[in-house]
């Protein structure tokens, strides 16, 4: 196995793209806030590229057009509960964020 061409894992970054060189393994979108960050060592082991997009920062596009781009064959979204309750930011996915 390589290693991922790009390895940035934690931390507040709008998005983290990690390529496993396991091309025989699904691909991987998480969308979240930072509580996706624990979960990015968990699915090294079973992906082969992983992006995960955190919509507190990401402002590149949406969600929907970063799924339509890349597409992924698995999307998880993880977020905490109070993100659910608001729509500004984090509560928008399928809005560019301000």
């Amino acid at each position: 196995m390589r290693w991922p061409t790009r390895l940035i894992w934690g931390g507040d970054i709008a998005e983290t793209v990690i390529d496993t060189g396991r091309d025989e393994l699904p691909s991987l979108l998480i969308y979240g806030d930072s509580f996706t960050n624990p979960v990015e060592g968990l699915m090294y082991y079973s992906f082969d590229e992983m992006r995960t997009v955190d919509l507190r920062h990401y402002k590149d596009m949406t969600l929907a057009d970063d799924i339509a781009l890349y597409q992924p064959d698995v999307v998880v979204g993880i977020r905490d509960y109070e993100s659910l309750l608001s729509t500004d930011y984090n509560g928008s996915p399928f809005e560019i964020q301000p």
